[in-house]
């Protein structure tokens, strides 16, 4: 059964997909945007954003293209039965959006996944910690259940869990103000939001496919990600979320 998300067809939520601009946008689909050495592993993937802030190899060899493709046949980059991660931000670029100490303008994550297996631990996808006692970080649990974690405070998120086959679309947006984080996804195409207040979630390099914890990794494909310096607006939240859907899962 096909799914609607949103106003993705609409020239309203276009415009308003466009309207803020990420500080780091990788995207797989962009030609020539991941360098790969002689066998395939990964080197660096570059940010379209036009800030500099490119993916660089950090931890194992990423491989790309994926063998994993999403329902739509696309390919991202392939993170291996192992522990394996690429550098997002480091520790002191992290501060540019994670450092929310005195600040009024909040952060948003998004990012696209494919799982092709449940590890036997936390998976970890995306953050600056493996532990959820501070930073920030989104993975999910052995049996696949989704977690969002910043500053302290878990949203283990309920409804349908990661599975093995699945391609998703996590977002996570930031109100500095309020404290209130916001985790989305696209398998359950629902929203839930806990209370974080204001402080440094920054401290250590943002990572992908792996945080702190090498027992913690994520197995699978990934095709995009967007970080934005700023917290989003209701609309323009659903409607970038919408629109990596319809790129990468539903047509």
């Amino acid at each position: 059964m096909k799914r609607i998300f949103g106003l993705i067809l609409t020239g309203l939520v276009c415009h308003e997909v466009h309207a803020i601009q990420p500080i780091q946008h990788l995207d797989a689909m962009e030609q020539g945007s991941v360098v790969t050495n002689g066998a395939g592993g990964v080197s660096s993937w570059s940010d379209q954003s036009g800030n500099g802030y490119h993916a660089m190899s950090d931890v194992g060899d990423v491989f790309y293209p994926s063998t994993s493709l999403s329902p739509l046949g696309l390919a991202g980059l392939d993170f291996g039965t192992a522990q394996t991660c690429l550098e997002l931000f480091s520790a002191a670029d992290s501060d540019l959006w994670l450092n929310q100490s005195g600040s009024t303008n909040g952060f948003c994550v998004l990012i696209v996944f494919k799982c092709d297996e449940l590890v036997g631990t936390w998976n970890d996808l995306i953050g600056n910690t493996s532990a959820t006692s501070s930073g920030f970080g989104m993975r999910w649990r052995e049996d696949g259940m989704m977690q969002a974690y910043l500053g302290g405070v878990s949203l283990n998120k309920g409804g349908a869990k990661v599975a093995p086959g699945d391609t998703i679309v996590y977002a996570m947006n930031y109100n500095a103000v309020s404290g209130a984080f916001q985790f989305w996804d696209s398998k359950n195409n629902s929203l839930e939001a806990r209370n974080s207040p204001a402080g440094d979630f920054s401290g250590a390099s943002v990572t992908l496919g792996n945080t702190s914890n090498g027992a913690r990794y994520f197995n699978g494909m990934i095709g995009e990600v967007r970080v934005f310096d700023v917290m989003l607006s209701a609309g323009d939240f659903q409607a970038q979320a919408d629109e990596l859907v319809g790129k990468w899962i539903v047509d």
